[in-house]
């Protein structure tokens, strides 16, 4: 598939990995919102946003019938910095790739309300995936997608904790949906 210039490794493993991710997040997210005292809702968006994320990563791509080892710098390179900066599909591959993670973030640090270990999370996760894909057939590893997806994450934490701000600041941390209903009930807590 080719989405702004730039080809996008999807197979019908992609949509396969995203249905069985989201039938697993919705029980997942009760359990975690029950433990945790997280938004149900917004921790759904969270697993849901986490399965596609892997699902667009992590499954073999469309010429998955070849297996190569394909390492994440390519060493032997004239310039390898010239290798590392534009290894990861022309403007519109590195857009996507910084696209790809900030709405998970974003969901994430609105979740659990907390920046610092989603901060964490942004630099982690695509620190596994790019490694991680020298060993699924048809994907290849790029530390600039590496970088631009680390970009994205972080952007997304920093736009869920503005948001966070921004809440705080007019008050509607009283007005969630889980408050608001128990206050129109009249429930004595």
């Amino acid at each position: 598939m080719t989405v702004f210039g730039t080809h996008v490794p999807i197979s019908s493993w992609t949509l396969v990995a995203l249905v069985a991710g989201c039938l697993v997040s919705v029980p997942l997210a009760k359990l975690l919102a029950a433990r945790t005292g997280w938004s149900r809702n917004a921790t759904l968006t969270t697993l849901m946003l986490l399965a596609a994320s892997l699902a667009i990563t992590l499954t073999p791509g469309e010429d998955s019938g070849v297996y190569e080892f394909h390492p994440c710098l390519s060493i032997g390179t004239a310039d390898p910095i010239d290798g590392l900066l534009h290894s990861g599909g022309g403007l519109g591959g590195t857009l996507l790739n910084a696209l790809l993670l900030l709405p998970l973030t974003c969901a994430a640090t609105l979740a659990t309300k907390r920046a610092l270990p989603t901060l964490f999370f942004a630099f982690l996760l695509p620190a596994l995936i790019e490694p991680l894909q020298t060993l699924i057939p048809g994907r290849y590893c790029s530390l600039s997608d590496q970088a631009a997806n680390t970009v994205g994450a972080v952007l997304g934490v920093a736009l869920g904790y503005l948001l966070l701000r921004r809440a705080s600041r007019h008050g509607s941390d009283d007005a969630t949906p889980e408050k608001a209903g128990d206050q129109g009930r009249g429930d004595a807590r």
